[in-house]
């Protein structure tokens, strides 16, 4: 019951948190930049977890009994949120790069057109990979592959697939959904972690890193131009393009400590074999900390940036107002 309701509660709050964000963004002319156009596209990403992904995930944790094709989907719509939301923050870290390497290019190549463009490739290619466990895999004898989780979980034993054949009907049939009965933790690790994941996270960590060496060095020339009468506009713009990217790598790093214990859990299950299942109440615990990095990140951005702290106020004050 608690898993259910920590479950609960984290969907709520990446709904509305994640809601009140897009709503800020359309609703202010003066918050529609490049940016966070990016922001809005990772906060829809969010605020689908909370209505969808969260759902879903109770669904397969009762293994309600339902087609393995509509299993399947549940289970790949979740890794599409995640893609989309890991590559909406590569997509703002080389926008902030851009920024700070080319400030003087920069308006005229983040277009509005463009970056609106790059959002729908976006999804169209988060879309695009997580459809690969439709196109690689052939359905097998799921119903008794389902049961047979079912079974070993209570157990305690470590589930392996094995070499399965389809009758006629298997997949027509309804079958308890389990998560994984219906997506290999291998698949999980060697293609969503290993190949998606983890080198996003990397890359995300370089540009970052990039982008402070960078602003560093303006700010340093920028500080002996000064001292000789000149460069404070400048210098006063980068500052607060480096206090906004402090609090966007904030999110990376928040991303990668509610999401690294889940896939660390896949691993060891994965490469440790002896190791034996983990233990129940750690895999829920990994589970409900990956779906709350939707929730947090909306605390993030009003914590960490004064102009969307500021539009929050406005856009819940006036939800009050006309109610």
């Amino acid at each position: 019951m608690l898993y259910i309701g920590l479950e609960v509660g984290v969907g709520a709050l990446a709904f509305v948190g994640n809601g009140l964000i897009c709503c800020s963004i359309l609703a202010a002319p003066t918050m529609q930049r490049v940016t966070n156009y990016l922001i809005a596209s990772q906060a829809a990403a969010d605020m689908m977890v909370g209505v969808l992904a969260v759902p879903f995930a109770l669904i397969m944790h009762f293994s309600l009994p339902m087609s393995p094709h509509c299993c399947r989907f549940l289970g790949v719509f979740i890794l599409l949120l995640t893609q989309t939301s890991i590559f909406s923050l590569l997509a703002i870290a080389g926008d902030r790069c851009l920024y700070v390497s080319a400030p003087l290019r920069y308006h005229s190549l983040m277009t509005s057109r463009r970056i609106k463009n790059s959002i729908v490739a976006l999804w169209l290619f988060s879309f695009t990979i997580v459809l690969v466990p439709y196109l690689i895999w052939h359905y097998c004898d799921l119903r008794s592959e389902a049961n047979a989780m079912l079974t070993l979980n209570v157990q305690g034993l470590l589930w392996r697939p094995s070499e399965r054949t389809c009758p006629p009907g298997t997949l027509d049939s309804a079958v308890p959904c389990v998560f994984e009965a219906v997506m290999e933790l291998r698949f999980m690790v060697y293609f969503n972690f290993l190949c998606c994941i983890l080198p996003s996270l990397l890359l995300l960590l370089a540009l970052y890193s990039h982008l402070f060496w960078v602003a560093h060095g303006h700010l340093c020339r920028m500080a002996k131009e000064q001292s000789g009468g000149g460069g404070g506009h400048c210098r006063s713009s980068l500052l607060g393009e480096l206090r906004a990217a402090r609090s966007l790598s904030l999110v990376v790093g928040v991303f990668a400590v509610c999401w690294l214990p889940l896939h660390v859990r896949n691993c060891v299950v994965v490469f440790c074999p002896g190791c034996g299942q983990p233990a129940p109440w750690l895999t829920y615990l990994s589970i409900v900390l990956s779906h709350s990095n939707s929730a947090i990140n909306p605390f993030i951005y009003a914590f960490q940036t004064l102009q969307f702290r500021t539009t929050f106020r406005r856009t819940v004050g006036s939800i009050f107002v006309h109610h």
